[in-house]
């Protein structure tokens, strides 16, 4: 188990289906969390775990999975993009010691994405 100096918070955030539980899903995969790739348009996504989520393909509340990588315990609070979760975003940055801001890099940077730097 990691020490308390070896823990870290990162809260992903940004807009609506712009890859932030995407993203998610591939670090923890990648660092041996879980044993296969979950995706949200299979229904199969650890984080977007409610049936809501599924059914919509979206997450609608905060959801937090660790993973080990190099000694450090990483915490991955995964954040709703959907303007209408708004306080699920302030709530994953208020406990987080970083913040990943995801954006689609097609298109202009959408609003979801520019709420989340603000």
């Amino acid at each position: 188990m990691a020490t308390p100096d070896r823990i870290r918070t990162v809260a992903v955030v940004g807009h609506s289906h712009d890859g932030k539980t995407t993203l998610c899903e591939a670090l923890l995969h990648t660092a041996g969390a879980t044993q296969r790739l979950g995706s949200t348009d299979q229904g199969t996504s650890i984080l977007d775990a409610e049936p809501e989520e599924q059914r919509r393909s979206i997450s609608i509340g905060a959801a937090v999975a660790h993973c080990d990588w190099e000694g450090n315990r990483v915490n991955l609070v995964d954040a709703p993009g959907f303007q209408d979760f708004a306080g699920e975003v302030v709530e994953a940055l208020a406990g987080a010691d970083a913040a990943v801001l995801v954006v689609a890099a097609t298109g202009s940077v959408p609003v979801g994405a520019e709420l989340a730097w603000e």
